[in-house]
């Protein structure tokens, strides 16, 4: 895995110094201070933008919760696109040899100067997203970037389908497919979300096959994200070695997904002390 690391931080030093203007690279490493920075990776309907949020709120007043899958989304907002569509053809942008810009790039580069931490207000930030493992694991091996927590959130596809639904529609809504889609017991199809997507077609609501036909969509973004990933920066974000703790959100609530991270927060040896160092009201030696 270390040998992983070293190509990792080599392959985005590589990518950052293409794109990114030769200021902001070399002001990076001023903006890096010991500022505690919880990391939050995964696919989308996992639940990891609630429990970041929540982590953020946890110690009042304390933490600034920063989300890269909302400025992704306001981007495509602004091309008049969907964020599916703005994946896509970021993937195909890859082809291009002599593209001289990739606000892609531009949005990981960003990541890693929230991460540096001189520009939280607070006593420590929380971002989540895809990436923020991979530029955390990046500023620790260039800049000796200290105190970051990488967690990495997942949950079964058969929820990921319910969670859609109540998104889309209600909580009552997602109470019928919960009742209707088949137990994820082996035998239903649930290896990837576009096969929960032709389950979902069949449940007696509304509209249904659009809103499957929109999972589906989804579900082709999470693939063409990660191979993006891999194609640049030649590392597979998804993988748990990247990360110190995994966090399963199945079959918990919001609250109690925040109470067993917390738990794990404060338990485990290499996270506990950073996140001691989270509540400012604790006296410091």
């Amino acid at each position: 895995f270390d040998r992983t690391k070293m190509t990792l931080t080599a392959t985005l030093d590589q990518v950052f110094r293409k794109y990114v203007s030769r200021q902001l690279y070399h002001e990076l490493s001023s903006k890096v201070n010991a500022k505690p920075m919880i990391l939050l990776g995964g696919s989308q309907l996992t639940g990891k933008s609630t429990l970041a949020n929540n982590l953020a709120v946890y110690y009042p007043n304390q933490g600034t919760f920063y989300s890269v899958g909302g400025m992704f989304r306001e981007l495509a907002r602004k091309k008049g696109i969907t964020v599916a569509e703005q994946s896509k053809l970021l993937l195909e942008q890859l082809k291009d040899p002599f593209t001289s810009s990739r606000f892609d790039v531009d949005l990981d580069f960003a990541t890693c100067e929230i991460i540096a931490g001189s520009q939280v207000p607070t006593t420590y930030g929380v971002v989540e997203g895809r990436q923020p493992a991979i530029m955390g694991e990046y500023l620790r091996s260039m800049f000796d970037k200290q105190n970051i927590i990488k967690i990495y959130v997942t949950c079964s596809n058969r929820e990921r389908a319910i969670r859609f639904i109540q998104r889309e529609f209600d909580k009552s809504s997602a109470a019928i497919a919960d009742q209707c889609l088949p137990p994820d017991d082996g035998i239903a199809d649930y290896k990837d979300l576009a096969s929960i997507g032709k389950l979902m077609s069949g449940l007696n609501l509304p509209n249904i096959r659009a809103v499957a036909d929109s999972f589906i969509e989804n579900s082709n973004r999470d693939d063409d994200d990660l191979q993006r990933y891999i194609n640049l920066y030649k590392v597979d974000y998804s993988d748990p070695a990247l990360y110190d703790i995994v966090i399963d959100t199945t079959g918990r609530s919001a609250l109690e997904n925040l109470n067993y991270t917390v738990d794990r927060l404060s338990t485990d040896a290499k996270c506990k002390d950073i996140w001691k160092m989270c509540d400012s009201s604790i006296k410091k030696d």
